[in-house]
Order: C-alpha cells, then structure tokens, then sequence
C-alpha cells in the first residue's frame, strides 16, 4: 500500500497571504489614525493661536459684536476638534480590530 504524503507548504503559503492582506489593512487603519491625530494637532494649535489673539483684542479694546464674532468662532472650533476627537477615536477602534484578527 501506497503511503500518503502532503505537503503542509500550500496551507503555509496559503496562511501566509491572508496574514499579509490583514497587516496591510491594519497599516491602512494605523495611517488613517496617525492623519486624524496631524490634524487634531493642528486644530487644537490654531484654536490656541485664535485665543491668544482674542485675548489681545480684549486687552486693546473692541466693539461687542467683535467679541461675539470672536466667542462664536472659538465655539465652533471646539466643537470641530471635539468632533475630529470623537472619529479619532472612531478610527483607533477600527485599527485595534483590525490589529486583533
């Protein structure tokens, strides 16, 4: 009788590639995160450049509708970076599954 022989190298090769598709995809994840994070950054820098100029203008004296301008303004980036903040953390979610598969 004839002995059976299998070689594992196919399941191998046939592992190997799906594995590399699942880090690829975790790499994608992994950019979008470190993108949102650059730009959370630059948010959270520009809205603190906008507070230090509102403060000048407080200092320097302006018109009411000015600091109205000014408050809407400073409210409305808070809420911007507060909503990038919430898909940052949308996107480290998907990442992190992606890392676990």
């Amino acid at each position: 009788m004839k002995k059976f022989s299998y070689s594992l190298e196919a399941v191998y090769q046939f592992k190997q590639k799906i594995l590399d598709k699942l880090k690829k995809e975790y790499a994608v994840k992994l950019q979008d995160v470190q993108i949102q994070q650059r730009l959370l950054e630059d948010l959270r820098k520009e809205l603190h450049h906008y507070e230090e100029e509102f403060e000048v203008v407080k200092r320097e004296g302006c018109s009411i509708e000015n600091m109205m301008i000014y408050v809407r303004g400073l409210e409305r980036m808070e809420k911007r970076i507060k909503k990038e903040e919430d898909e940052l953390t949308r996107l480290t979610i998907l990442a992190e599954e992606k890392r676990k598969k």
